[in-house]
């Protein structure tokens, strides 16, 4: 009986340990990779640690890749990669002409143009709702008047700078595995 007293006030203050940002969302664990072949200090100790598990269900849709029988341990490796197979061009319909004839043929590299020059917001699917509920994202992800409009070239929906952003993945990604 005193062990199970023990076990459990030991739980409470290791569950009291954690911490948490500012808005009250949990800090990840930070520390170092505990296996010896490792032993890097990481951000995020318990997302590593899925890089050393041998299970890795998140496959490549594409059947002739190797990573189709491989694997990925995370969600997001998986999705990152599946942008590489895409074959393609993104046009830029927010650069004001003569630069209307902009294409990019990664979505990375896509990206990373619209928030360095149109001033979208990077933001991860975590903290979207957040973003919305707030005002520091701007919902509905459709354009509202007076904003400036493009159109995806892949399926034909016009979205304003910021729900391109958030649109991009999703499309290339259906892009990728319907080919």
């Amino acid at each position: 009986m005193t062990t199970g007293s023990t076990i459990g006030s030991r739980n409470s203050s290791t569950r009291s340990a954690r911490s948490f940002k500012p808005d009250g969302t949990e800090q990840p664990e930070k520390g170092i990779c505990p296996l010896p072949e490792c032993g890097r200090m990481f951000r995020d100790l318990a997302t590593h640690m899925l890089t050393h598990r041998t299970e890795r269900p998140e496959k490549c849709p594409i059947e002739t890749c190797e990573y189709h029988k491989k694997g990925f341990a995370r969600v997001y490796d998986r999705v990152r990669h599946t942008l590489t197979h895409f074959k393609g061009e993104l046009h830029c319909g927010f650069c004001p002409p003569p630069s209307t004839d902009i294409f990019f043929g990664r979505c990375d590299i896509f990206l990373r143009h619209l928030t360095s020059v149109h001033g979208v917001e990077q933001a991860p699917l975590s903290r979207r709702s957040e973003l919305y509920r707030t005002g520091t994202i701007k919902h509905p992800r459709r354009p509202l008047k007076g904003q400036r409009v493009a159109t995806c070239n892949l399926c034909s929906e016009p979205f304003d700078a910021q729900g391109f952003y958030e649109h991009l993945r999703g499309c290339v990604l259906r892009q990728v595995t319907r080919t």
